[in-house]
């Protein structure tokens, strides 16, 4: 498989989109569409993982990974569990890993009220290569937020997330984001994979969309 994958084209979703005997049993009765089978997750976390090795590790300085949580816990953990497989004789790349919390989510809508929970040691990221990694861009909230903060210690950084849901490439270059995994449409609503609705749904193994039903059942009153 070759990354991004392009997810707005309706021929390579319908294709992935047939896996569905991947979907946990017990969640099928929630499942409006497959979006993002775990297979291609796996396959989509090497690819990046090999890249992100291959430029950091020609610098001489530590590389700094910055996890968003909740969503990107899971991708930060399976990303460096690549990237230890990768370390091997002159090949090693030497890394770190740092958390920033941000919620900017209610139900299906994005908060304009963002709350920001710095977890960073921030002499720790003097001299260092920082790479930010978020389980998702949707409307690029959270990631200004992230940008603005560092920025504000005035070190450069890069991003990497999983899915992009920016229909503009440029917007995607302006935030510093560098590597991405799956472009989505904008109007999806996907769980799976670190992301959640309220809370739930986070630890699936797949990528889907929840039928309204489910919407509704699991909505915050």
């Amino acid at each position: 498989m070759k990354f991004p994958i392009d997810l707005c084209n309706s021929d390579i979703a319908n294709e992935l989109n047939k896996n569905k005997d991947q979907i946990e049993t017990w969640m099928l009765p929630h499942v409006k569409d497959l979006i993002i089978p775990k297979y291609a997750i796996q396959e989509c976390i090497k690819s990046l993982a090999r890249e992100i090795h291959k430029k950091y590790k020609r610098s001489n300085k530590i590389l700094v990974l910055i996890c968003i949580l909740k969503g990107a816990n899971r991708f930060t953990n399976d990303i460096t569990n690549c990237l230890n497989i990768l370390n091997n004789g002159d090949d090693y790349l030497e890394y770190q890993v740092e958390f920033i919390r941000i919620k900017s989510r209610i139900n299906t809508d994005i908060s304009k009220n963002v709350e920001i929970i710095s977890l960073l040691d921030e002499n720790n990221l003097k001299e260092k290569n920082l790479l930010i990694i978020e389980d998702i861009i949707d409307s690029g909230t959270s990631l200004m937020h992230s940008k603005n903060y560092l920025d504000n210690l005035n070190i450069p950084f890069e991003v990497v997330t999983l899915v992009s849901k920016v229909e503009d490439p440029n917007l995607l270059k302006l935030n510093n984001v560098t590597y991405y995994g799956f472009a989505v449409p904008k109007d999806a609503f996907i769980v799976g994979y670190g992301l959640d609705y309220n809370q739930k749904f986070r630890n699936l193994d797949n990528i889907v969309t929840l039928t309204e039903k489910s919407i509704n059942e699991f909505k915050k009153k």
